[in-house]
């Protein structure tokens, strides 16, 4: 619980940088058939591979002829009811910015008009950037929670190896503890083994004499 909260803290943190760095915006852009009105969002956290994936499968979500994929994804004849119920061509295009930034540049094309601020179909204008909004807020937190997980998850796994060392050094302090208890014991047995060697020796030296004594005896008695 403890968890989900802290991951959920983080991506509405990070969501409200991402909302203050990034807006839908338009311009002239340059594309492979010419420099057309645009609109353009800023990514992050998402890799140019990743951006075009997830635009090519929102395309996709939509009613469609024929959508293409190469450094531009080309959607033809596609119905987007939010902006138009006629079919329209769409051409995307990711321009890298810098690691995890990326620029999503997006055209609407409807019948040979480009969707843009200067013609009178404001709802359109307006669904369009709405689109490309929801699209960028989506996979920049998308992104974002997924990278949570992962810093989460090797975060877990240097918890485990601290505990595990923890539990090492808790068995080495206790060998430590044995070896000392076994040390003791044989330092004490030393001592009683070299006060044993001085009784035995002299019991030794006792029976010795004794020996020698018999051994006078027995000589003299023959």
């Amino acid at each position: 619980m403890k968890k989900t909260c802290s991951i959920l803290v983080l991506i509405f943190f990070a969501s409200c940088v991402w909302a203050q760095k990034s807006e839908v915006s338009e311009a002239l852009e340059k594309f492979d058939d010419g420099i057309h009105p645009a609109f353009s969002v800023r990514i992050y956290e998402s890799s140019e591979d990743a951006i075009k994936k997830e635009w090519k499968s929102k395309m996709k979500s939509y009613k469609y002829e024929k959508i293409s994929n190469k450094d531009e994804i080309i959607a033809e004849n596609i119905v987007i009811p939010e902006i138009s119920s006629d079919p329209i061509r769409v051409i995307a295009k990711v321009d890298p910015i810098q690691d995890k930034e990326s620029k999503l540049l997006v055209a609407f094309n409807q019948n040979g008009v480009f969707l843009s601020s200067n013609i009178p179909n404001t709802a359109a204008y307006e669904a369009a950037k709405r689109i490309l909004d929801e699209f960028a807020r989506k996979i920049t937190r998308d992104a974002i929670d997924e990278s949570l997980h992962k810093e989460e998850r090797n975060l877990d796994k240097l918890k485990e190896e601290q505990k595990e060392l923890e539990e090492l050094n808790a068995e080495l302090i206790k060998s430590i503890e044995t070896y000392k208890s076994k040390i003791q014991k044989a330092e004490e047995d030393l001592i009683s083994n070299k006060s044993n060697q001085e009784k035995k020796k002299a019991e030794i030296e006792r029976q010795t004499k004794r020996v020698e004594e018999f051994f006078l005896k027995a000589k003299n008695a023959k």
